[in-house]
Order: C-alpha cells, then sequence, then structure tokens
C-alpha cells in the first residue's frame, strides 16, 4: 500500500508525526516558560525562541513534505534511486560499483535498528527501575546543589588570572587616576512611595508610574522622629562624614530659624529657635516647609537620583513624599556577596529604626545603586521558576501523548 510517493509521505508524517508534535511541543514550552523571569530581555527572548520553534514544525509539516515530492517528481533524475546528498549521477548511488555507500547505509540502519530500538525496549521493560534510578541520582543534587553560582569578580574574565590584560582590570586599573571609576554606595531612603515595578515587563521602555501612599510628616512625633532619624544615621559607622549630607528636615528648620530682617521668608516661617520651638505647631510646619520647598525649588537638579521633598500640587501644599540621600563610606562593588551584605546590612539598620517610627512612616523603605545585585537576583530566582514551569509542562505533554504513567 506504499507504492507512490504521496502514500509514502503521509505515512511517515503519521508515525514521525507524533514524535516531532511532542519535542516541538516541550521544546517550545521551554523557551516559553522563560515568560515568568523578571527579565524583559530574557522573557522576549522565551518567547521569541518559543514562537519559532512551533513554526519550524509547522513548516516540517507543510512546507518540507511538498518541496520533497516536487524535488522527487520534478528535479531528481538519477532513475528514481534514492540519493541523500543532493542531486548526483546515477553511478553515485549504485551501491554495487560503489561499495563505500553501502557500508554506510548498512551502518546506518544497524546504529538505528540496535541502538535506539533496542533503548525504546529497554525503556518499556524498565522504564520505572531507570525513573527511580535518576531520581536517587537528581534529587540529592536538586537539594543540595541547587544555589546557583555568582560572579565573584567585577567584571566579566576572559582570560586567566595571570594573563596580563585580566591583572590590569583586576589589579591596576584603579592605580591610574584616568581610568578609576571607583565610588561609594549611595543610602537612600524613601517614604510616601510603594516599591513596587507596575510598568509592562513585555516593553523594555515602559517603566510604569509612581504609587503613592499617604504619609504625614507635619505632626509633632513625625517631626521629632525624623531629626532623631537623620542623627543616627549620621553617626553610624557607614556614614560618611566628609560628605556632610543634610537632611531635608534640617534644611526646613534651618530655613525657620532665619532672620526675619533677611526677607528670605514670610513672618510667620522666621525667627523661630528649634531649641525651643521644635517640634513645630502641625499648621505651622505644613506651611513654613511647602514655603521652603518654593524657595529651594529645584536645588537638587542635576543629580542622576533624584531626592528631596515632593509637595502635592493642591491646595493643601502637604509633604507627598520624601527621599533622603546619604553617602556611605562603604565603596561600589558588583561582586555579588559583597553587594548583597551591604545590602542585607543597610536593610537591617532601616528596619531597626522603623521600629520607632509613627505609623504612616512605617512603610518607608532603603535602596541605593544595585542594581546589578538586583539582576542577578532575578535571573536566578526567574532560572528555578522556568524551569519548574518547563518540567511541568513537559510531564503535561508527555502524559497526554503517551496516556501511561
Amino acid at each position: 500500500g506504499l507504492d507512490n510517493l504521496e502514500d509514502r509521505m503521509v505515512h511517515v508524517l503519521n508515525t514521525a508525526g507524533e514524535a516531532m508534535f511532542v519535542t516541538s511541543i516541550t521544546t517550545s514550552a521551554a523557551f516559553f516558560a522563560n515568560a515568568v523571569n523578571y527579565i524583559t530581555s530574557i522573557k522576549c527572548f522565551g518567547l521569541y525562541c518559543g514562537l519559532v520553534v512551533i513554526s519550524d514544525f509547522i513548516l516540517m509539516l507543510l512546507f518540507m513534505p511538498a518541496v520533497i515530492l516536487f524535488y522527487e517528481k520534478n528535479i531528481k533524475t538519477n532513475g528514481g534511486k534514492a540519493c541523500c546528498v543532493g542531486v548526483c549521477p546515477d553511478k553515485f548511488c549504485d551501491t554495487e560499483k560503489h561499495p563505500d555507500n553501502a557500508v554506510v547505509s548498512f551502518f546506518a540502519n544497524t546504529t538505528f535498528d540496535g541502538i535506539f530500538v533496542t533503548f525504546g525496549e529497554l525503556i518499556k521493560k524498565y522504564g520505572w527501575a531507570m525513573f527511580i534510578l535518576g531520581a536517587a541520582f537528581g534529587v540529592p543534587l536538586a537539594v543540595f546543589c541547587k544555589d546557583l553560582s555568582y560572579p565573584t569578580s567585577e567584571s566579566i574574565q576572559l582570560f586567566h588570572s595571570e594573563h596580563p590584560m585580566e591583572r590590569y582590570q583586576l589589579e591596576y586599573k584603579d592605580r591610574f587616576e584616568e581610568n578609576s571609576d571607583t565610588y561609594n554606595f549611595p543610602a537612600i531612603f524613601v517614604w510616601g512611595l510603594e516599591p513596587t515595578d507596575n510598568g509592562n515587563h513585555w516593553d523594555p521602555g515602559n517603566f510604569g508610574e509612581a504609587d503613592f501612599v499617604s504619609v504625614d510628616f507635619t505632626d509633632k512625633e513625625s517631626q521629632q522622629w525624623m531629626v532623631n532619624f537623620c542623627a543616627n544615621a549620621q553617626a553610624s559607622d557607614w556614614y560618611e562624614k566628609s560628605y556632610g549630607d543634610d537632611c531635608w528636615i534640617d534644611t526646613i528648620i534651618a530655613y525657620m530659624e532665619g532672620d526675619c530682617s533677611s526677607g528670605h521668608a514670610t513672618n510667620a516661617c522666621c525667627g523661630f529657635n528649634a531649641t525651643r520651638d521644635f517640634p513645630f505647631e502641625e499648621e505651622v510646619f505644613k506651611k513654613c516647609s511647602a514655603e521652603a520647598g518654593q524657595m529651594y525649588g529645584s536645588f537638587y537638579e542635576g543629580w542622576s537620583t533624584p531626592r528631596g521633598v515632593w509637595f502635592r500640587t493642591d491646595d493643601s501644599n502637604t509633604i507627598k513624599a520624601v527621599v533622603q540621600f546619604f553617602y556611605t563610606n562603604k565603596p561600589h562593588s558588583n561582586v555579588f556577596e559583597t553587594a548583597k551584605g551591604f545590602d542585607d546590612d543597610m536593610v537591617s539598620w532601616f528596619d531597626g529604626q522603623l521600629k520607632s517610627a509613627p505609623s504612616s512612616l512605617q512603610g518607608g523603605f532603603f535602596i541605593s545603586d544595585l542594581g546589578d545585585l538586583s539582576l542577578k537576583e532575578a535571573i536566578g530566582e526567574g532560572a528555578y521558576e522556568s524551569a519548574g514551569v518547563a518540567t511541568l509542562v513537559a510531564i503535561l505533554v508527555l502524559l497526554v501523548m503517551t496516556q501511561n504513567l
């Protein structure tokens, strides 16, 4: 019943199509599983590769059979004999004149029948035993060797450690002032914002919008706590004293202590004595902080990291958000363990400070120049999630196609 090419092609597609479908679906699922990753470029890469695999499968079912039949009927000129090396002379496919070709053909058939078919029969007979044996080795490895190895150097190493170019990059570069790019980690404390990423994770250019939450810095308890917080920060072992960063509330207090004769402020917001008058009355502090904000304006403009006080644009003129910036004495590093240690220490210190904060200020959070650390952590977490999703999809496909546990 397989006398003509069309029947042979239908038979091949019926027998091999299922295997092609399973391998294509499981492979594309492995790529599509990257959709759960937090990194936009990895998500897009997984989507693209998954669609490519599906497209290749469709082409193999629809386009390739038609091309093969067209070639067999219209282009091939070797008397109907099969040739595996493209267009070739008749004598090349004659195994009697070219015994080497017969040896190759015999070896290929023997390899397939002797290895793959035998392996398939072993799976049928001892499948559960092989599964248990694989699990016995795989599960301990997954449990005890699950952590990814994070980078331990500042830059990507291309040569061995003793290579002159690597020694310059890792040891000598910062000794040349014009090549030195060392700086310290900043410490940034934020109130009035929710630390969430509400942008479109499939669009690298969409950063989302600021998600503001309610804060109150005007009551006396909040004023006093903020002054104490700034004093504690400036007295901590991580604070870089050579920069002398001012706290935003100290700037407002200094504004209110100014001499009324200087004309820098209205009579309602000058001539105060912090020792005597602080913490200020709520209405006074709200009015004077807004007035100071209008006077100083965008005096933080030009900094790469936005910092300062944001006010509501309505008639209330109340404080909407605060970003307090300090320099630290901790040298910046892209080494994972160093950056992770700094982040953990600062988060722990800030959490300790927030324990005594008024309820409206306890939602503050810490950030710094930790983009490289965040990227590595996101890739590491996404790798496990993607692997889990891909494994589940592969198992589901196999169960559906084999209908056998």
